[in-house]
């Protein structure tokens, strides 16, 4: 979660609640906007990976239902 500020954060929550504990201060936000000064140590060659991984667990997630679907109404409605 981002306290900082900008966007995505959390200081309009902060004020809100701030000025229900406190109703007669006025709220100041003293934290200074975070900006990342690391580089992602993600690489692009760890993205593609890992969105071929979630391709193949999907394609495997989906035959598995059809195959239960398959399986389940293969002898038609009541069963055998």
């Amino acid at each position: 979660m981002n306290l900082h500020g900008g966007d995505n954060s959390d200081v309009l929550n902060r004020a809100r609640v701030f000025k229900k504990v406190f109703p007669d201060m006025e709220y100041s936000n003293t934290l200074p906007c975070f900006v990342e000064t690391e580089p992602s140590c993600t690489t692009n060659e760890q993205k593609v990976s890992f969105e071929a991984s979630k391709a193949v667990f999907g394609a495997t997630v989906e035959a598995k239902r059809r195959a239960l679907n398959t399986t389940h109404f293969a002898d038609g409605p009541g069963g055998s």
